[in-house]
């Protein structure tokens, strides 16, 4: 009973209002969760074990999920979150003032302890604090705290301060728990524990003075703070947290010197020349950091004389530091003092001989000089340099001031090259390199990437020659090495020899051994390959490429299922989704294969190959309409020589014969020496009767494939379909004691009487035995004479042309003698 007051009311804020509370929540019951809780293909969160768990199932992916039942504007939230320790690299944190997809705060916090804090405003990502290392008890319980205070934004981890940043682009918004998985592992598992909000303004400001503005902050703390920031380019963020920092302790060299650099990098010249002094005064002494400092100062202030005297009276330092010395030379060059500046120029080169600056700083001033020859030197030479380092954007430039010293220069004109072939634009490339090889110029790194060019253009054998000279010219340049290896090994050349001189320039490539493992397969040599692959993966195990490899030697040796078990965790993606398709698939287990390119397929929706796979892998199983749906798609989008194979083996099933032909034709037009399409079209006319045609297209594989001196099965292959022809066409008989064969068409005429005169072919039949039914030829017979009388050595029976097959022999080889 209410005598005397009135009774307080409860206040009940309508959701997604802004709201001062205190909430603390430690997810023991259902009904207090404020969190979403879903589940789909990419993320899930679900409450278990009083805890919230946010799961991300796919690789560089940023998950979260979302209190969207109050809205908060300054507030002080403390939190414990853990980060599984199966994760790999992860990271898991805290959105803030969330106002919708495209405008929300983010905190996170990594598996090593590193932290940052960004802003997301209208879709574009702003970092306010990069990566800046924290001290992390264990990520199994990380304790993080926030308080946002107006512009204000304080992190705290551990209860220790370790950033804060003045930000107003968002002033309220939700709260959401987050977990970013990057590339390392395929799914990542984040959980958080307990979370308190305190919203209600009289407690947010208390807090905000007694932890912030009045709180125990360590120096260091911000000193590292500091030092992230600089890093960013927020120097004026960076003077803000010194001084702070130098509140209660003015003499702190390393703030002090980090103060002198921020000032000039706002162009405060004078003040920052005034923090260098301070430093000075705190050392007693001059250092190297402070001589450089201060000399790129003067420098910008285009103090030359008083840079030029200062760094006289520190010549001990100057003489040791490429930068000052080329500084010096910038100097001597500003006051006319030419020669002097490419002294000291050279000076700054023999300390750093790989830094194209200083080297274009010689050109130029030589050029200043009239020294015309020995400025084109310079200039080559530092664009060589630059070219090395690939520093493109002073090359340019240069060709044109070396075209102005000497028009039409040869060394111009390959380094434009070489730049057209970096930036793939392999067309302008070829024809200055052709211009200049065919003008007769001897250059190996020319001709090498003229012999790439040439390789992918289709014209191996004229490549092949190119890098032979390159291997030949420069015998201890790995890279002209491997190229030769790796061009023999694709044209089924002898490749074993190159291959090995490559692993004994770098041993340590894996990429040699990866190319030698390839080798090795192609001649069968299954174990030593798989010695090759396990090298090349002891020095690259990132590598998905050497690792399918390597799988497809396993398979050889040992099945599917243990080429697959190599594929773990550590290794998805749809790369790696197609490959055991291809082992499945290679292993005749179709279904299974084609569920594995379906999941391909849908991690990489415009890969045509996963596609192609699908299609050939359903066309196995019959299902050939949905083959046909996918490759119908395909021909949408432009035609290849696969795709229309496919939709020709499609055609084939469906009965559609005519449709199967064109398109095999088609198929070869786009790719007329593809072997396998080839010998697919030839089985496509073996059943089609067409031996004749098949006999053509069996002999035009061979004939490819000994152009291009490719070893394996191809050859094979069409040795095997020009056999099917000859057995279709023809009967197999054989001599029963040496096996010498005859083959007889099938359907030849009645031969009545045989007359022969003459000696007998050596090859050509001797007769049947009427009792024992064996054949022998001439040459066998001749052992077996009675009565001058061919004789079976079993029966000593006559043996005499009786069947038609018999006679029809003796006649082609009587006639054949004559």
């Amino acid at each position: 009973m209410w005598l005397f007051s009135k009774r307080k009311k409860t206040i009940i804020k309508e959701k997604n209002s802004i709201i001062n509370e205190f909430w603390n929540y430690k997810f023991e019951t259902d009904s207090q969760n404020r969190f979403e809780l879903e589940e789909d293909e990419s993320l899930k969160a679900e409450l278990k074990d009083n805890r919230l768990i946010l799961t991300a199932k796919k690789k560089d992916l940023f998950v979260w999920s979302l209190n969207n039942i109050y809205r908060y504007k300054d507030f002080i939230l403390d939190t414990t979150i853990s980060i599984n320790k199966e994760n790999g690299h992860s990271a898991a944190g805290i959105l803030f003032r969330y106002a919708n997809d495209l405008n929300y705060y983010y905190f996170m916090i990594s598996e090593t302890g590193h932290f940052r804090l960004d802003v997301v405003f209208n879709g574009a990502p702003r970092i306010l604090i990069p990566w800046t290392q924290g001290k992390l008890k264990t990520p199994d319980a990380i304790k993080i705290k926030i308080i946002v205070h107006g512009e204000s934004i304080n992190l705290f981890l551990e209860d220790i301060w370790i950033g804060e940043i003045d930000d107003e682009s968002i002033d309220a918004g939700y709260i959401a728990f987050a977990g970013q998985n990057y590339s390392e592992k395929n799914i990542a598992c984040f959980s958080m524990s307990e979370i308190l909000i305190e919203s209600r303004e009289i407690y947010v400001e208390r807090l905000y003075q007694d932890l912030v503005k009045n709180g125990p902050i360590p120096v260091e703390n911000r000193k590292i703070f500091a030092e992230r920031l600089f890093d960013s380019g927020q120097y004026s963020a960076v003077l803000i947290q010194i001084k702070k920092a130098l509140k209660n302790n003015t003499e702190d060299y390393d703030l002090s010197f980090l103060k002198a650099k921020s000032l000039s990098l706002l162009s405060f010249f004078d003040e920052a020349l005034k923090a260098l002094d301070f430093c000075i005064e705190l050392t007693g002494s001059i250092n190297k950091d402070i001589v450089i400092e201060k000399a790129g100062i003067l420098y910008r202030m285009n103090k030359f004389v008083v840079l030029r005297d200062f760094l006289n009276s520190n010549t001990e330092i100057l003489e040791k530091e490429s930068f000052l010395l080329n500084l010096m030379g910038n100097v001597e060059d500003a006051l006319g003092c030419f020669d002097k500046a490419v002294s000291f120029y050279k000076k700054a080169c023999n300390l750093d001989p790989e830094n194209g600056v200083y080297i274009l700083n010689i050109a130029r001033t030589l050029e200043k000089t009239g020294e015309k020859d020995l400025a084109f030197s310079s200039y080559n030479e530092a664009a060589l340099c630059f070219f090395r380092t690939e520093n493109f954007n002073e090359l340019t430039q240069i060709i044109l001031d070396m075209s102005k010293i000497k028009p039409g220069n040869k060394e111009g004109l390959i380094l434009e090259g070489k730049i057209l072939f970096q930036e793939e634009r392999l067309s302008e490339a070829y024809s200055i390199f052709h211009k200049l090889i065919e003008g007769g110029l001897e250059d190996s790194s020319v001709n090498f990437l003229y012999g790439i060019i040439l390789r992918d253009r289709g014209q191996d054998n004229e490549a092949l020659a190119l890098f032979r000279t390159c291997a030949i010219d420069e015998q201890e340049y790995y890279p002209y090495w491997f190229k030769y290896a790796e061009t023999l090994y694709l044209m089924g050349q002898d490749a074993e020899d190159s291959v090995l001189k490559a692993i004994k320039l770098e041993s340590d490539n894996p990429w040699a051994h990866n190319l030698y493992g390839l080798i090795l397969m192609s001649e069968n040599r299954i174990e030593d390959a798989k010695k090759s692959f396990l090298r090349a993966l002891e020095l690259d195990n990132e590598s998905i490429d050497i690792l399918i490899n390597y799988s497809n030697a396993v398979f050889v040796v040992n099945g599917a299922e243990a080429a697959i078990s190599l594929f773990t965790d550590r290794y998805r993606g749809a790369v790696v989704q197609n490959q055991i398709g291809n082992l499945l698939y290679d292993q005749g287990e179709y279904n299974k294969a084609a569920d594995y390119y379906r999941r391909a397929v849908k991690e990489d929706t415009s890969n045509r190959t996963y596609k192609e796979n699908l299609s050939s892998a359903l066309i196995k199983q019959d299902y050939i309409l949905a083959a046909e749906e996918i490759l119908s798609g395909l021909m949408e989008q432009y035609l290849t020589s696969s795709t229309l194979e496919m939709i020709a083996q499609v055609a084939f099933r469906k009965g559609e014969y005519k449709r199967a032909e064109t398109s095999f034709l088609e198929a070869i037009k786009l790719d007329p020496d593809n072997s396998r399409i080839l010998l697919n079209y030839g089985d496509f006319l073996y059943t089609r009767l067409n031996y004749e045609g098949v006999e053509k297209v069996a002999e035009k594989v061979i004939a490819v494939s000994k152009t291009k001196r490719i070893k394996g099965s191809h050859i094979t292959d069409a040795e095997i379909l020009l056999e099917k022809v000859r057995t279709a066409l023809n009967e197999k008989y054989a001599c029963s004691s040496c096996g010498l064969e005859w083959w007889v068409p099938k359907n030849i005429p009645i031969i009545d009487v045989v007359r022969l005169h003459g000696e007998p072919d050596g090859d050509s039949p001797a007769g049947k035995c009427r009792v024992c039914g064996k054949v022998y030829c001439v040459k066998c017979a001749m052992n077996y004479i009675k009565n001058s009388r061919f004789v079976c050595p079993d029966c000593d029976e006559n043996l005499k042309l009786s069947e038609n097959y018999l006679k029809y022999l003796a006649m082609e080889y009587a006639t054949d003698s004559s």
